[in-house]
């Protein structure tokens, strides 16, 4: 931080450098998501409460859904409610200061 009165007109300027994380869902990229939703339809999640991902059902074809979860049909490993899962980004819109993207499971 560096702040200096201006000569000419006497305003006060100040310097500031810092550093900010940039949080924009890219087509492709990899985040972890939290499962915040399930429903027949597929998967909400969202990535630090600014990303709503869906994963559509369509996304989901080696999965079944049994309850309140997702099971893998080979594996069994399960996705439920509040699980942290790696999520690709297929495509992305901007709407009311958030970002809602359409995934795929990693």
């Amino acid at each position: 931080l560096d702040n200096k009165i201006s000569s000419a007109k006497a305003n006060i300027i100040f310097d500031i450098i810092f550093k900010a994380k940039v949080l924009k869902p890219i087509k492709n990229n990899h985040y972890e998501a939290n499962v915040c939703m399930i429903t027949e339809d597929g998967i909400f999640l969202d990535v630090y409460n600014k990303i709503n991902i869906l994963l559509p059902k369509n996304e989901l074809c080696d999965y079944e859904m049994k309850d309140d979860r997702y099971i893998h049909k080979n594996t069994k490993k399960s996705i439920k409610y509040g699980d942290i899962i790696n999520v690709g980004i297929r495509d992305t819109k901007y709407s009311n200061k958030n970002f809602s993207s359409i995934g795929f499971i990693i």
